[in-house]
């Protein structure tokens, strides 16, 4: 699972507005995880319930291409051109990794699914060209392919570590980052080799570089890593955003842990509730913190997508966390 996250995707109940940012509407209430856009137009937007959201006008309107699919998780989406693009995810009620294909810009989507052991699912796609591609999950999993998705196999990736995002610089070199690791690959896939990032105690969720040397890792408690080395060297930058209160790993199989804010650390009288979906108490817990982490489980609850708030008496975190 997004063992965290996708992803992960959180909403605060405290909303901080800003002038550049203006609230779009989607047309759906599905917990979306990915968007990309193939230019300054045209985008697409994928989540829960196996929606994929297309805009032609920047974000002014989205009409639904696919959805449906109330336990089909997808977390990801990739355009390798104007009219070809990838979504992965997961099926969490049966034994599938999910992998879509378009030829046509959305307008229809054809499965690539492929069998999985149960819990595990794919997290992130990313292409180098209009054939080669990779998508990775969780347990380590990184599937190649070489013919536009018709065909995916398993790389060889060293680790068992959740792997939350992949990015290519170019087509032999990618890096992979997840639980507590990052994996780099110098000849497309075949071998990939863990690197020391400084970070490896954070959950990094994102990956990116904007050139072949200089590249960026994101994650859990605040956690910006940077090189200027291609990777091998890593740098924890220093961040003053708002307090850290963040759900990992998100999706999760039922174990998973919240970060809480500096402000709650010590605090003697938190509040921890849990709703399902439809808004039924699920739990309620009484917390005295003495670290910045909370360890629980959603094992003996149904699957699905739990909303979870965390209060102090005078204010309220909230999160949504999808366990599947």
């Amino acid at each position: 699972m997004k063992k965290l996250f996708l992803l992960m995707c959180l909403s605060l109940s405290s909303v901080f507005a800003f002038s550049q940012w203006t609230s779009q509407t989607s047309g759906t209430t599905e917990y979306l995880q990915s968007v990309y856009f193939t230019d300054a137009d045209t985008g697409y937007a994928v989540g829960t319930g196996r929606t994929i959201l297309k805009t032609n006008n920047g974000g002014t309107n989205w009409t639904v291409k696919l959805s449906g699919g109330g336990a089909i998780i997808l977390t990801s989406v990739y355009f390798s051109d104007a009219d070809t693009g990838y979504v992965v995810g997961y099926d969490y009620m049966s034994s599938y990794l999910i992998i879509l294909k378009t030829t046509n810009g959305g307008t229809n989507w054809t499965s690539k699914s492929s069998s999985r052991a149960f819990g595990d699912d794919l997290q992130s796609v990313y292409f180098t060209d209009l054939n080669t591609g990779y998508a990775v999950g969780s347990n380590g999993i990184i599937l190649k392919t070489s013919n536009g998705g018709t065909n995916w196999t398993s790389q060889t990736s060293g680790t068992t570590n959740d792997l939350y995002s992949v990015y290519f610089t170019d087509v032999n070199t990618g890096y992979a980052v997840g639980n507590g690791i990052i994996i780099k690959t110098t000849n497309g896939g075949t071998n990939w080799i863990a690197q020391t990032s400084g970070g490896e105690t954070s959950v990094l969720t994102s990956v990116y570089f904007t050139d072949s040397n200089t590249g960026y890792a994101v994650g859990s408690g605040g956690t910006i890593l940077k090189t200027n080395n291609g990777g091998v060297t890593y740098i924890e930058e220093t961040e003053s955003l708002e307090p850290t209160f963040s759900i990992y790993p998100n999706p999760t199989t039922g174990k998973y842990n919240i970060t809480v804010p500096d402000e709650f650390v010590n605090e003697k009288n938190l509040t921890l509730t849990i709703f399902d979906n439809s808004g039924k108490l699920i739990q309620q817990k009484k917390l005295e913190m003495s670290e910045g982490k909370i360890k629980l489980d959603l094992e003996q609850e149904a699957k699905g997508i739990y909303n979870v708030t965390l209060s102090n008496g005078k204010k309220v975190y909230a999160g949504k966390i999808v366990f599947g």
